[in-house]
């Protein structure tokens, strides 16, 4: 074979040295020719359009190389401790060797040994698959890790140097994978890459009898129109993109996803024809293959849908952070308790971890999972040391990590290794609270910091803690504010439930909450004693944790001021809230509060501490204090009815009915993670179909 030949870059044989008819070849730069290769399927064959096109200048430039190297060699010495980190991570948690190298078709069809970390067991018993699938091949303790983040590849980086590849090409394929011979060095990213980054998970949907033929007929030939394209229209800012594309893992995983579509194994293989719908703008915006074939005439009233094989899919969900469910501490139980049983019922497969003191099998509370995690005994940093444990185990089960509270905001990025997207909920402004010491508050600023820094989403629960975050952090668009919820009650309370505490229907006034400083019991104690009331201030709370706070409290125990401890019981709370004169609500640093909305939805006349976040959901129902002396003043005016005190309470629970029941909240969190799914599977414009279709026959697929 003469140099001429070998520079036709789309010969189809599987080895360079079969006979092949050439088209009229006057340049020595041809991407494709005509083919006869005996080995050949008849579907493969007639997918392997000739379009007879040349390889563009960048393609083949001396320039192209130099490139390479003046981008490599200023990384060598980053780079090198890194690799060395992997390579003595792969030493320690698996026997064999630490690269793993195979022969792999180059430019002109000559061999070379590509170098990688070895991420898979090394065994010469274990027979391992041409077509790698997630659970095809036995991988070593860190390799998905490494393949997910293409950290494997590394050393790659010494095949560009040594010339056998470049940054940026067609991928090196083995012997039995080769339909065409490369005109150029092949790459280590490319546009066929990016497409097909996630394909051994993708590939996993297929059935094993089925892989092969449809590696062959299927994947092959649009990895080779891929390539084709890329060397036609390269150019150095189209590598450029391509190299910063697979640096940020912006992978257009819509290709591989759409290719296994069912529609596309229904497919007669053996007829070489193929369509599948994609919902992504082309590949790169460095070039749009003419087989990406932009539809905007049909225009989907949906922005975003997912594939066909994940749109009946269950979404998997963790919920971290919280002391467990059935709810039995404080808001943010009682929102995991909510939120976690209203997703089940709407299919959603939901995970609570709950801490304990010994290992207990996972349970199911009213549709959710609840999954048990040994809970560590390290005093003020047990939760943080327990949040990261959950985070750990949570890392590759799960689509969404959700995590209450910032506190190990730090090691957010867990899951996001694996995959899993991660939401944080700030939890108001945490590090503001009273209770902690000046050490736990400047640890909990910069938890709140690499929690903004490390997750997917930052949810806030109120508009004033999003409006908080976007002042403290500076363009931060990776905001959703959804609000906590409350249910109003179906039927009205049973006032016998009172008698256990000996109290009547507006006899007491009520505080319901955690007694912690920033909560301003002691305050509303204080002011209450102040007035002229001979109600009762009965205070739900735990009494038990007799904290220097709390056994302040108790000294102003009486039998006008009394606590009742912890009540758990909803239809007991229920009837407490709904038969109190008044709610003393005192949360200052929180957002939307559970307890605030629970009093509302019993329709009460709230008086609560003045801060934007309790006036962002009161409104003009509710009566506002901001000092000892205030807190004595309302409640004489609620004593001497000098408010408008059933005004109020309508208002109070017609707010709660249109803005904040369980039922509206649990469908924002649907959406959202409905969108978070098909993130995570493809983007599209609005208004826009993409089409991606492998020469051939045209066939006519419904999105």
């Amino acid at each position: 074979m003469n140099v001429d030949m070998r520079f036709a870059s789309a010969l189809e044989g599987i080895a360079i040295d079969r006979p092949f008819e050439r088209r009229d070849l006057r340049s020595a730069h041809w991407i494709e020719g005509t083919v006869s290769d005996y080995h050949l399927t008849p579907a493969i064959s007639s997918r392997l359009k000739i379009r007879g096109k040349q390889l563009s200048l960048w393609s083949r430039s001396h320039i192209k190389r130099l490139f390479d190297c003046a981008c490599i060699v200023p990384l060598v010495p980053l780079l090198l401790p890194v690799c060395l980190v992997i390579a003595l991570a792969v030493r320690l948690t698996s026997p064999g060797p630490v690269f793993f190298l195979q022969k792999r078709m180059g430019r002109y069809g000559r061999t070379f040994t590509i170098v990688k970390f070895r991420t898979m067991i090394h065994s010469t018993d274990i027979a391992h698959q041409l077509i790698t699938t997630e659970s095809n091949q036995r991988f070593t303790p860190i390799g998905p890790l490494l393949r997910r983040w293409k950290l494997d590849e590394l050393p790659q980086l010494m095949n560009v140097l040594w010339g056998d590849m470049s940054l940026v090409g067609p991928r090196p394929k083995i012997r039995e994978h080769r339909i065409s011979v490369l005109p150029c060095r092949p790459g280590i990213t490319g546009a066929a890459t990016i497409a097909f980054a996630d394909e051994e998970f993708v590939l996993d949907r297929i059935s094993r009898h089925k892989l092969d033929s449809w590696y062959q007929s299927v994947a092959l030939p649009a990895k080779r129109n891929l390539d084709s394209e890329y060397m036609a229209r390269a150019t150095f800012l189209s590598d450029l993109r391509l190299i910063v594309k697979s640096i940020l893992r912006r992978w257009d995983s819509y290709v591989i996803e759409d290719l296994v579509s069912e529609k596309s194994l229904e497919t007669d293989l053996g007829m070489g024809r193929f369509e599948a719908t994609a919902s992504a703008p082309a590949l790169s915006p460095c070039f749009q293959p003419d087989y990406l074939q932009i539809n905007t005439a049909e225009r989907n009233a949906e922005a975003r849908r997912p594939s066909a094989l994940s749109a009946g899919a269950s979404i998997r969900l963790a919920i971290l952070g919280t002391r467990g469910i059935p709810a039995r501490y404080g808001g943010f139980e009682t929102f995991a308790e909510q939120l976690a049983t209203s997703l089940a019922q709407r299919g959603v497969n939901v995970t609570v971890f709950c801490p304990a003191s010994s290992p207990i099998p996972d349970l199911t509370y009213l549709g959710a999972t609840l999954r048990y995690v040994k809970s560590p005994r390290l005093g003020s940093f047990s939760e943080t040391v327990w949040d990261v444990q959950c985070l750990w185990r949570a890392r590759r089960e799960f689509d969404v990590v959700y995590m209450l509270g910032v506190g190990a905001g730090f090691a957010a990025w867990i899951p996001r290794l694996y995959g899993a997207k991660v939401w944080i909920n700030s939890d108001g402004v945490e590090w503001k609270r009273r209770k902690w010491t000046w050490p736990q508050r400047a640890y909990l600023a910069a938890a709140e910091a690499m929690s903004v820094l490390f997750a997917t989403k930052i949810i806030a629960d109120a508009d004033s803690i999003a409006e908080y975050l976007r002042k403290r952090y500076p363009g931060l668009k990776k905001l959703s504010t959804i609000a906590y919820g409350a249910d109003i009650p179906v039927q009205e309370p049973r006032k016998e439930l009172l008698d256990k505490w000996g109290l009547k229907p507006g006899s007491y006034y009520l505080v319901v909450c955690r007694l912690e400083p920033e909560n301003h019991i002691l305050e509303i104690v204080e002011g209450f004693q102040r007035s002229k009331s001979r109600k009762q201030l009965v205070i739900l709370g735990d009494i038990g944790n007799g904290n220097s706070y709390v056994k302040e409290l108790l000294r102003h125990k009486s039998d006008q001021i009394r606590f009742l401890g912890a009540v758990y019981d909803r239809a007991a709370l229920s009837a407490l809230r709904s038969y109190a004169c008044a709610y003393l609500h005192g949360h200052s640093v929180g957002g939307t509060n559970p307890s605030l909305l629970e009093a509302m939805a019993c329709s009460n006349l709230v008086i609560a501490h003045d801060n934007p976040f309790n006036r962002e959901v009161l409104g003009d129902c509710g009566l506002y204090w901001s000092t000892r002396e205030e807190v004595a003043s309302m409640v004489d005016a609620v004593d001497e009815s000098r408010v408008s005190a059933s005004q109020r309470r309508k208002m109070a629970a017609e707010i709660v009915r249109t803005r904040y029941t369980w039922n509206k909240i649990a469908g924002s969190y649907l959406a959202a993670l409905q969108e978070a799914r098909n993130a995570a599977v493809v983007t599209r414009p609005i208004g826009e179909q993409y089409e991606v279709a492998v020469s051939g026959p045209r066939v006519t697929q419904e999105p």
